[in-house]
Formats: structure tokens, C-alpha cells, sequence
């Protein structure tokens, strides 16, 4: 059995102790004959181990507390984070998300007849943020892809089914988006054919 170290900014202010989780080891503390004594444990971030659906509405949650800023809308290419980390790859601009609905005026897309509620949050007919280029494909190139032109506004059920249906059920919602979009991505830096794109989405 291995001890576990907390570091804690505040150790006067400890009056309880929950561990719960996932752990990397760090690294492993020996005693002067090289024996393994204790770990150094680092927790993974709470977003690393969690299910893509509950990242999903944990990122539209955060868009619909943002206020849109049209004065700020990417329109050439913006550098991406350097150091990407395994939680970095979830950290999405809300403001982009935001701004991406404004500009569509809250309507979605694929069609804009597609109207089923309205956000307690905006008062606008609700709808979701999508990357059309799907974010974990960031690595694949230069510039960023978290760009209000990659992000395209789709009501709750044609969102649903880019994630969930079968790619027959998407290809024609995929051609029409990249169609829309691929001037503006290309003006950003973003070179993709539509067979790549569609390749991500097998």
C-alpha cells in the first residue's frame, strides 16, 4: 500500500478529504536505497473522463449565458494554442458558439422552418453550436478551427443526427454546410475538401 500526497494551496483551511476520480502517477518518491516509498499523483481533469454528450451540453450551457460579440467575428486566421493538452482539446470558446447563432439569427441551418422552443436563456429560438470541422481534428491544421466560420448554429434534432445517425442520414446535411462554408474557411486558413470532411465524420 502507497501513500497518496495532496498539495493544496490552502492547507490551513482542510477540514475534509475526498478522493475521487482518475490519477496519472507523476512520479514515484524512493528512500536512500532507491526503494519506491509513495507516489506523486496528478488528477486528470474532470473533462478528460467524461461522456461526450455531457461535454456537449456542459459547451452549450456555457454558449447560452454568453452574450454574442458580432465586432469580434474571426474572419482571417487566427493562431491556435500552441501546447495543445488532453483537456485543451475541450476547451471551445463560448463566445464563438454565441457569436456563430447571432450571425444565423437563431435559426438552424440545415433548415430554417426548424423551430421547436425558445431559450429561457436568449428568448430566441433555441438552437446549438456545431463544429463543422469536429474539433478533434484541431491537430490536422495550422490555424484554428474554434472560428465562428467552422461553427455551424443546427436546431436540437439535426444536431442530434450529425452526431448520431448514420453517415446516409448526414451526407447530404454535410455537403450543404460545406458548400455554405468553405469560402470563409479558406479565407481563415482552413483548406479541406469535401471528402476529407466527410471521411471525419465515418
Amino acid at each position: 500500500m502507497y501513500p497518496i500526497f495532496l498539495f493544496t494551496e490552502n492547507p490551513k483551511n482542510i477540514k475534509e478529504v475526498i478522493f475521487q476520480g482518475r490519477f496519472n502517477i507523476d512520479r514515484e518518491i524512493t528512500d536512500n536505497q532507491g526503494n519506491i516509498t509513495g507516489f506523486i499523483f496528478n488528477r486528470i481533469h474532470f473533462r478528460d473522463h467524461l461522456d461526450d454528450n455531457i461535454l456537449d451540453s456542459y459547451y452549450q450551457n456555457k454558449i447560452e449565458k454568453t452574450e454574442p460579440d458580432l465586432s469580434n467575428v474571426t474572419k482571417k486566421p487566427k493562431r491556435k494554442k500552441s501546447t495543445p493538452t488532453p483537456s485543451s482539446k475541450w476547451d471551445r470558446d463560448a463566445k464563438v458558439g454565441s457569436n456563430s447563432k447571432a450571425l444565423a439569427k437563431y435559426r438552424c441551418e440545415i433548415d430554417s422552418n426548424h423551430q421547436y422552443f425558445k431559450s429561457k436563456a436568449t428568448k430566441r429560438n433555441y438552437v446549438e453550436a456545431h463544429h463543422l470541422i469536429p474539433f478533434e481534428y484541431q491537430k490536422h491544421f495550422e490555424y484554428s478551427i474554434d472560428i465562428e466560420p467552422n461553427v455551424v448554429t443546427l436546431c436540437p434534432i439535426c444536431h442530434k443526427k450529425f452526431h448520431h445517425a448514420q453517415l446516409l442520414d448526414t451526407e447530404e446535411m454535410v455537403k450543404k454546410l460545406f458548400n455554405d462554408r468553405n469560402q470563409k474557411l479558406e479565407s481563415c486558413g482552413i483548406k479541406i475538401s469535401y471528402e476529407k470532411l466527410l471521411g471525419y465524420y465515418r
